[in-house]
């Protein structure tokens, strides 16, 4: 790397237990599970331009995950 950003803003939903994929200016990052134990179906997406994270409502995940792996190709 030859320069590394931080994010100043924090996940929707803070999750452990996640990966992550980065595409284009965009990191994924789906699933995971809470503070409390539950397993999420949120798909995270953290804008690295604009320093944002959403939720992508549109397409979330079919069942709750954690722990999975993650790959982008041609990202």
């Amino acid at each position: 790397l030859t320069s590394e950003k931080q994010p100043t803003q924090t996940q929707v939903q803070q999750a452990s237990n996640v990966c992550a994929a980065a595409i284009g200016a965009s990191i994924y990052v789906p699933g995971g599970y809470n503070a409390s134990g539950q397993y999420l179906t949120d798909l995270q997406v953290y804008d690295t331009t604009a320093d944002t994270w959403s939720v992508e409502s549109a397409d979330p995940l079919p069942h709750p995950v954690a722990a999975a792996g993650c790959a982008a190709l041609g990202g």
